[in-house]
């Protein structure tokens, strides 16, 4: 098996500890989604594909929509899997390298998470959020009124339903660059199985270049093989950004590994209970991230002791 021919975002991550545990189904970063109709509806220019927005670029074109009444420039959920392609793209992060302790208090995580609450409570450029249980950030862009949506092209298959004319272009680079969370799947053989050969074939079956072509040509998402990259085929016209950004083909335009904790699902669960509420209008970021803090200290804590006890039972 070429191992080279996965991309080498979702090999890292199919691995932990210097150990492969499983190979890659899907992989794609973050980008934006924009309405080609309501730009032209407006006389905006649509951005550029060849290289990323600034902020400030992004910012000034989503401030143009916001001018019309019910109409918007952006929108994305309020969630930490959105807010961390913010996040890189300030050069901060939920934790530090070694993920034992926060680091949402520093400077630069603060900036892009006041950048980004900024657009929905103070300038305008995202639809107010008001419930949470209803607020829905590709439901707001098929709406038609909104410019551009931050999400991923798994989002595609949805998306295509939408009533206008629509493509992709590259995540904005804020001061760290254009490093939108790159995520994906993978399978793996869980310890235990009785039929290691049975489980191998499935594995190799399930990832090899004819089914990911399958997978890809159903819009799913983009499949984690070069060799069956082609088959994603459009709309959107200018999908191949995609595959030029995973490979570092589009200057200007990369992304970032996803890295999570061993107990990222509880790290949501409090980032969600929490930075809502600045969303909401309701307390400043800095006070947010102040509540957070000591919480997501703990959880830092806790990690590390989990990753202490999975090396010492390898070894």
């Amino acid at each position: 098996m070429d191992l080279t021919d996965f991309f080498p975002d979702i090999h890292a991550m199919s691995g932990f500890g210097g150990h492969q545990y499983g190979l890659g189904f899907d992989v794609a970063p973050m980008v934006l989604y924009v309405n080609k109709t309501l730009f032209a509806a407006n006389g905006i220019p649509l951005p550029p594909t060849d290289r990323p927005m600034t902020w400030d670029e992004f910012r000034e074109v989503g401030a143009a929509f916001a001018q019309k009444p019910g109409q918007y420039g952006f929108t994305h959920a309020p969630a930490i899997d959105d807010l961390i392609s913010w996040l890189y793209s300030a050069g901060a992060d939920v934790m530090n390298e070694e993920q034992s302790v926060s680091t949402l208090h520093l400077p630069e995580a603060e900036y892009a998470l006041r950048f980004v609450v900024d657009l929905f409570t103070k300038d305008g450029i995202a639809p107010p959020i008001t419930n949470l249980v209803t607020v829905n950030a590709t439901g707001n862009f098929l709406d038609g009124n909104v410019a551009m949506m931050q999400n991923g092209p798994w989002q595609v298959l949805n998306v295509r339903k939408a009533k206008f004319e629509w493509d992709v272009v590259p995540f904005p680079a804020g001061p760290a660059g254009s490093l939108p969370r790159v995520s994906g799947s993978a399978f793996t053989i869980p310890a235990g199985t009785s039929d290691v050969d049975a489980a191998w074939q499935l594995l190799t079956t399930l990832t090899s270049t004819p089914a990911l072509d399958i997978y890809a040509r159903a819009g799913r998402n983009n499949p984690a093989r070069r060799s069956a990259s082609s088959a994603f085929e459009p709309p959107p016209a200018n999908l191949g950004i995609v595959q030029k950004i995973l490979a570092g083909e589009l200057p200007g335009a990369g992304g970032h590994r996803y890295v999570t904790t061993t107990n990222w699902n509880e790290v949501r669960q409090i980032t969600a209970q929490e930075l809502p509420r600045s969303y909401l209008g309701q307390r400043d970021i800095a006070e947010t991230v102040r509540v957070l803090r000591p919480r997501l200290d703990a959880l830092m804590v806790q990690n590390t002791d989990n990753i202490r006890q999975m090396n010492a039972r390898r070894r």
